[in-house]
């Protein structure tokens, strides 16, 4: 199984790796970073295989919900505040 092409276990540790850094997660929440990101991944290469564009896209949007969800109930507010604000200048740049 891949996400952008990437195998799902090699996209996920990065994702979660950078996140520690950036986000100075401690080992309990890079654990379960590591377990919510795994779950989004699955999510996300099912969509990338949707022959229907619009299922895809309504899929990816329900998948960006559910992160946010998840991830409020890893990190702290500031990590959040920090994850969201990395977000949207990723957006901007774009």
């Amino acid at each position: 199984m891949e996400v952008q092409g990437v195998p799902i276990n090699v996209f996920v540790k990065g994702e979660t790796d950078q996140q520690t850094k950036d986000l100075g997660l401690d080992a309990a929440q890079s654990k379960k970073m590591s377990d919510v990101n795994m779950n989004i991944a699955i999510k996300r290469s099912n969509a990338e295989h949707m022959t229907d564009r619009v299922k895809a896209q309504q899929e990816m949007t329900s998948i960006n919900k559910y992160r946010a969800e998840q991830y409020k109930t890893v990190l702290t507010a500031t990590q959040y505040a920090k994850w969201v604000n990395t977000q949207q200048g990723a957006r901007v740049s774009r």
